[in-house]
């Protein structure tokens, strides 16, 4: 699902003095100015990720012998956009998150917001916990995110709950380093996790031309989507090249505060065989939790650092990233 829609022609232009830390909103990939008619800012206000309303357990209490069919309301707002569902998926477990099994679910022929998939008997009384993934005809995704056990620094694809797949389009002319294929999120109680792979080696770039990698997540409070302003709350940043950029190899930027960086965050990355994983606390988020946040992955490259030109090359989908706890109890 990459977005074409995003010219590579679009450029942020910052003025920086040599030696200076450069301080501006437009680091972003995602800030868009009052009364912009850019794409972003279009893709952002018409594409609203899907959302699970109600969610209906039938038998409301099984037994061991019992399947178990979960039924859920799953729409998206129409005041918003014109996307509907397309594919949702139920993953469940039965031994408290350890690991995790997915089901297709059906749609309802009678209601098409009513979305269906059958668990099969356990076998043994305890909790199952599920969660639901969906994916609209934009291209757009919810990521439901229950707390779940994540090795850092072992993280094995696809150990982290949702999985965004970006279709690899011959035709866009993009850097294998910075041609985002996978994304995926978790969290394990008290951090967010995020992951995205690339086409190639994630790199800090070239030397001769010189080209700065930028790697980068926009995390939004989607209430704030409004008023002709699209504006990242933070923007969880990673580049090998920083130094060029005088901004943190990995860091969570608070866009509100000049993009400080917000040390308490604890922001770290690693990456291997293609994938970038990074990190940060999540008590750092302004309501100190996460009900709903609206994510973007984006990759872009600075080609000249005085003034920065910071070139957006891959915005890809845009998440509704919830934190739920869904369970049921077989006696």
């Amino acid at each position: 699902m990459s977005l074409c829609i995003i010219a590579l022609s679009v450029f942020f232009v910052i003025s920086a003095a040599v030696g200076e830390p450069i301080k501006s909103e437009r680091f972003s990939l995602y800030y868009i100015p009052s009364r912009s008619s850019s794409a972003l800012d279009s893709f952002l206000t018409d594409n609203d990720p899907p959302l699970v309303k109600t969610v209906k357990i039938t038998p409301e209490q099984p037994g061991i012998g019992d399947e178990v069919t979960v039924e859920a309301e799953i729409i998206n707002n129409k005041y918003f956009t014109n996307n509907k569902p397309l594919l949702a998926n139920l993953s469940y477990s039965l031994d408290l998150g350890a690991t995790w099994k997915m089901l297709e679910m059906d749609q309802s022929e009678d209601n098409p917001d009513i979305w269906q998939a059958v668990i099969p008997a356990t076998g043994k009384p305890g909790a199952v916990r599920y969660f639901f993934t969906v994916k609209d005809d934009g291209g757009n995704y919810l990521f439901e995110l229950p707390a779940v056990r994540i090795e850092w620094g072992g993280i094995k694809p696809p150990a982290l709950t949702g999985v965004l797949t970006d279709e690899n389009e011959d035709s866009r002319i993009v850097f294998d380093d910075l041609d985002i294929l996978q994304a995926q999120a978790g969290y394990d109680g008290s951090i967010l996790y995020f992951a995205m792979k690339v086409e190639g080696d994630v790199s800090g770039g070239t030397v001769s031309p010189f080209n700065v990698f930028v790697y980068s997540i926009g995390i939004y409070y989607p209430d704030k989507i409004k008023g002709g302003t699209i504006r990242t709350n933070f923007v969880l940043e990673h580049s090998q090249h920083a130094q060029f950029l005088l901004f943190p190899i990995i860091g969570l930027l608070d866009t509100e505060e000049g993009l400080n960086e917000v040390r308490s965050a604890d922001a770290r990355y690693y990456s291997k065989d293609g994938w970038l994983y990074m990190r940060f606390k999540e008590d750092v988020l302004k309501n100190k939790r996460f009900d709903k946040l609206r994510i973007i992955y984006g990759t872009a490259y600075a080609t000249i650092v005085d003034p920065l030109t910071l070139t957006p090359d891959d915005t890809t989908g845009s998440v509704n990233l919830v934190h739920v706890e869904r369970a049921f109890d077989v006696k």
